[in-house]
């Protein structure tokens, strides 16, 4: 499991991280996270929403967008600064709001069956408890409330190291060992596969619904120059939104997107 990294290894990082997120191949990976969850959303209804380590509010701010309640919530002061910034900037200050606080913390914030929808996307990596988070953010969702998570794929991490990093002593180091170290924050993480997360799920009193690959072929074909020319970066969105569901092809993405439903109550462990 991941020790907590402190907060100053995402304050320090944060122009660093916005500057990331406007990337176009972040931009798809944000894109095809709410392609996904789309497909489980009821039409038309308005939702409240908890982005529970939102960073700056890339991944809930288009929610906010589209009409629906955005409530952020993130460790790091300098990436609240951010969000708070760009929802002003965006217009979606009414609609869209961010606090300071661990993630771990977020119940003593919010009333438990506040929320229609909890994204946690790129947060289970630094989390010394997972399955602690994961009975913190269910015991937040009303009754059939969805879960979505977005985390690093232990089963692709080998290729990642290989292919991505160039490293292949990395590659084989990874072969049994889940964690690794951010080339952003510089802070070292723990990886899991969908099939690890998925096995937690029923003790927080979530019930697994789908699972969705990101970032299936776009970190192992090409350079960054490569990529965002525009024919070779059509035939690249193509394959993303073609392997997504696509087993067994999903499983080694980058990414992988787990969503999930509160069909019963957290179980104390």
């Amino acid at each position: 499991m991941a020790t907590p990294s402190p907060a100053s290894y995402f304050d320090n990082a944060a122009a660093k991280w916005t500057a990331e997120m406007a990337m176009p191949w972040m931009r798809l990976k944000r894109e095809m996270a709410r392609f996904n969850l789309n497909k489980h959303l009821p039409p038309n209804t308005p939702l409240r929403i908890l982005d529970a380590g939102g960073g700056i509010g890339t991944e809930s701010f288009p929610f906010a967008h589209e009409g629906h309640t955005v409530d952020l919530v993130d460790y790091s002061a300098a990436m609240v600064d951010v969000a708070r910034r760009d929802a002003n900037a965006q217009k979606i200050e009414t609609r869209a709001s961010a606090q300071q606080a661990d993630v771990m913390d977020v119940a003593q914030l919010f009333a438990p069956n506040s929320f229609d929808m909890v994204l946690c996307h790129n947060v289970l990596q630094y989390v010394a408890d997972v399955p602690a988070l994961l009975r913190t953010l269910a015991t937040l969702l009303k009754s059939g409330g969805l879960l979505s998570l977005i985390s690093t794929n232990h089963y692709c991490g080998v290729l990642h190291s290989a292919i991505f990093r160039d490293d292949l002593d990395e590659a084989y180091r990874r072969i049994d060992d889940h964690t690794f170290t951010t080339q952003i924050f510089g802070n070292t993480v723990t990886e899991y596969s969908g099939d690890e997360i998925k096995t937690m799920l029923p003790q927080a009193g979530l019930s697994f619904e789908k699972y969705y690959g990101i970032h299936n072929i776009l970190q192992y074909w090409g350079d960054n120059e490569r990529r965002v020319q525009p024919e070779n970066w059509a035939k690249l969105e193509k394959l993303e939104y073609a392997m997504t569901d696509r087993y067994p092809h999903n499983f080694l993405a980058r990414y992988w997107q787990i969503v999930a439903r509160r069909t019963g109550d957290p179980k104390a462990l």
